[in-house]
């Protein structure tokens, strides 16, 4: 797993591909995490501490990869506060273009 620093929230993002779920239990410092091992995707955190999100691909296509970054998007909304502007979704649109590029980028490395 790579960690990422996601700009101007302080989120720490570790993404993974095929990552074992000790991996992930490590990361997250957590003794249990649900085996999603039928999925493409995951993104893993903890209610109680939304700074640290581990995200384990075992697909590299872009519909999984859309996926997961909303997924990891409204956790960060979450985590802040926020809530969806649908007259103003820039703030929206560049996270989930940063999420996207971060994550391609990741994954066309491994």
């Amino acid at each position: 797993m790579k960690k990422f620093i996601v700009p101007f929230y302080s989120i720490e993002l570790w993404l993974g591909y095929k990552t074992k779920l000790s991996t992930i239990k490590r990361v997250l410092k957590a003794d249990s995490v649900d085996d999603w091992s039928d999925s493409d995707g995951r993104t893993d955190y903890f209610e109680d501490d939304l700074s640290t999100l581990a995200v384990s691909f075992k697909s590299k296509d872009a519909g999984t990869i859309a996926h997961e970054a909303i997924h990891i998007k409204n956790i960060i909304y979450r985590r802040i506060g926020a809530t969806l502007d649908l007259k103003n979704d820039e703030p929206e649109a560049y996270l989930v273009g940063w999420l996207v590029d971060t994550i391609t980028t990741y994954l066309n490395s491994v």
